[in-house]
């Protein structure tokens, strides 16, 4: 599922996609619990 990040890794939005990633990864640890 995970897009690979080199495609989103520019200056005008990886801090977005960096954040987007980090509640993604903190909603799938909630529902492996």
């Amino acid at each position: 599922m995970l897009t690979p990040l080199r495609v989103y890794c520019t200056s005008d939005n990886f801090d977005a996609v960096e954040q987007a990633v980090r509640n993604n990864a903190k909603k799938a640890a909630f529902i492996d619990k």
